[in-house]
């Protein structure tokens, strides 16, 4: 009666394979951003920059939202804007905590 030795290794490369595209896969999925709008508020244009603005918040709907927030404004817009127009902001529903706060602004459309 000998003692049989275990020889297979722990290391099966296909399960390796495996293992390692599905971090792949919730890595992309994770990555990919949040373009669900969550929450929304209605706001004036106090101040434009060449990739964004301050918002004004007046009315806010999803989350508890008011002061001055800055928004980028997508590309993909048809719209223009200018200081003083009304508008509905759409987003993620987070705020960053800054001065002022940010959000990540999904859509924007001017309110007539």
């Amino acid at each position: 009666m000998g003692i049989v030795k275990v020889t297979k290794s722990l290391f099966n490369p296909k399960l390796v394979i495996i293992v390692l595209l599905c971090c792949l896969l919730v890595a992309c999925k994770s990555g990919s951003g949040d373009k669900e709008v969550k929450a929304t508020f209605i706001g004036t244009i106090e101040e434009l920059s060449s990739n964004g603005a301050l918002v004004n918040v007046e009315e806010s709907t999803g989350t508890k939202l008011s002061g001055t927030v800055s928004i980028d404004i997508p590309e993909n817009t048809n719209e223009t804007f200018s200081i003083g127009d009304k508008i509905e902001v759409g987003y993620n529903g987070e705020v960053m905590e800054s001065a002022p706060g940010q959000v990540i602004t999904i859509t924007v459309e001017k309110i007539e």
